[in-house]
């Protein structure tokens, strides 16, 4: 069951096409069609160029497929933030940076948004670990899709973790069992 209304703005459709759709009326999940009426009593309602409106907003997966980064190499990991629906335009796609790693920990500087191009359906970010001589522990690179009118989400959240590539050294002296 679809959700029309009729536009309050004129639209030329080309003889012979049954609907236009513009690049705005595409990322407002909206697109102009002429619509036979019929089975109607009573007097007529207006006719003229209808938009199909969508109730349905894209849908974003967060998702981390390289989910284990090191500085040894250094390995990199990544994010991948992937969509449903129409590719037509892109979509900015906001998301919050949490865990235990800083950004001096792993290149690059994240912004909290990334963009999904228009005729994609992904956008990844490759996180390459900084190797540095610090002993530490496996450090995470947590995102969190942030909430939008303009898409849902699930699942909410992907993590990345970062394992060190130094260890401690044993200094302990020894002089042959002698004491």
């Amino acid at each position: 069951n679809r959700d029309y209304r009729l536009r309050s703005s004129a639209v030329s459709i080309n003889n012979g096409t049954p609907n236009v759709c513009t690049s705005a009326d595409v990322s407002a999940n909206r697109c102009a069609t002429i619509i036979t009426l019929t089975g109607f009593t009573g007097s007529a309602p207006d006719q003229g160029a209808y938009e199909y409106v969508s109730s349905s907003l894209p849908t974003i997966t967060l998702s981390a497929p390289d989910a284990s980064a090191s500085e040894t190499a250094p390995t990199p990991g990544a994010f991948r933030f992937s969509r449903t629906g129409s590719t037509a335009v892109s979509l900015s796609v906001s998301y919050a940076i949490t865990g235990t790693a800083v950004p001096g920990d792993y290149a690059p500087t994240l912004s909290g948004t990334i963009t999904i191009p228009a005729g994609q359906l992904t956008a990844d970010i490759t996180i390459t670990p900084v190797d540095d001589t610090l002993v530490e522990s496996p450090e995470t690179l947590i995102l969190t899709l942030s909430p939008s009118s303009s898409y849902t989400g699930t699942p909410s959240t992907a993590t990345v973790t970062i394992l060190d590539n130094d260890a401690l050294f044993d200094f302990s002296l020894s002089n042959g069992g002698n004491r």
